[in-house]
């Protein structure tokens, strides 16, 4: 089938604090409609999702993917929903269990393969065990989104087999858990968002460049995807961090793909200034413009209501001085 036409829905995740993603998403051509869905929420996103689709795609609707970006619940948890109540075709999700034999060497102690892969399933990753659980119970093709697979018109940039199996054992909820001193962390961020803020004009830009390690290590394992259609490219980052968006651009040369600004780009982890910087936005968005009123595509962020940090000011500007529109909040 020649897609040539694609719509995509940002629905709202999070009532309060709390923001996660859920998007819909509809392509095809004059004759042909496919379905896809990225992330569902938490589980209360997860049935306005299902309303969604039934509303606007029909009652008969099929959903040909889902894809799971990652572990965190903010992502995963409405995937349940969607597929207890509408049939789903493929569900992309990574399983660390799988690659037991792979990842054991990481890992102190004892461990035997079965015993891992038993571990990382029933332990580690128990969001994602249920899903997947749901999914072989309805029948639904589990697959495994890794960098180089094509799930409907769009390509994954992110992450690599290789990366994602570096990543697993420094998640927390793994044997190994990555020391970070995070409240140490959090006072200096807290101090310095107020600081920046206040110097941020169109001519002065305080976002910095991110830390390779400044997010989470179950973000940096965020699905990366990449579509063009009927000339309109499409980026969907998940809450993929600085580590994960330059794997997407050195997977985007490799595959021959321009990215580079792009008519739609989903800003990772709802606007966080800890996942991009102006490197990275000069890399995907271009090189900053002159004038306010160019404009070059729109930058979408998913934050709920009440979310007081994000999206930060300084990611929101950085967005416009580089020609993009941002909209999406809710």
């Amino acid at each position: 089938m020649a897609v040539t036409r694609i719509e995509i829905d940002f629905l709202p995740v999070g009532k309060l604090q709390k923001s996660g993603d859920a998007i819909a998403i509809r392509y095809g051509d004059e004759i042909t409609e496919k379905f896809m869905v990225v992330d569902g929420g938490d589980l209360a996103a997860g049935r306005l999702l299902v309303d969604h689709l039934k509303v606007n795609y029909g009652e008969d609707v099929i959903i040909d993917d889902a894809v799971c970006t990652h572990s965190d619940g903010d992502h995963a948890s409405g995937l349940r929903t969607l597929i207890k109540e509408l049939p789903v075709r493929r569900l992309w999700v990574h399983q660390p269990w799988l690659h037991a034999e792979r990842l054991n060497p990481q890992f102190k102690g004892n461990w035997t393969d079965p015993n891992l892969s038993g571990h990382l399933r029933n332990n580690c990753f128990s969001v994602i065990s249920d899903l997947c659980d749901l999914a072989e119970e309805y029948g639904v093709e589990l697959c495994e989104p890794f960098a180089g697979r094509l799930i409907g018109p769009f390509h994954v940039l992110a992450p690599t087999l290789d990366r994602y199996l570096t990543l697993v054992p420094q998640m927390d909820q793994t044997p190994t858990a990555k020391p970070i001193v995070e409240a140490a962390l959090e006072a200096f961020r807290t101090v310095t968002t107020s600081v920046y803020s206040f110097f941020e004009t169109w001519d002065v830009e305080t976002l910095q460049d991110p830390k390779p390690d400044a997010t989470s290590v179950p973000n940096e394992s965020s699905v990366v995807l990449f579509g063009n259609v009927g000339g309109n490219r499409i980026l969907l980052t998940g809450d993929a961090g600085v580590g994960a968006l330059d794997e997407a651009i050195y997977a985007a040369g490799q595959l021959g793909l321009n990215i580079t600004s792009p008519t739609v780009v989903q800003v990772p982890h709802h606007g966080s200034r800890h996942n991009v910087g102006p490197k990275l936005l000069d890399q995907i968005l271009g090189p900053r413009v002159d004038d306010a009123d160019i404009t070059r595509g729109w930058a979408i962020i998913s934050a709920a209501k009440l979310c007081t940090k994000k999206p930060y000011r300084s990611v929101t500007n950085a967005l416009l001085r580089r020609g993009n529109c941002s909209g999406g909040w809710h």
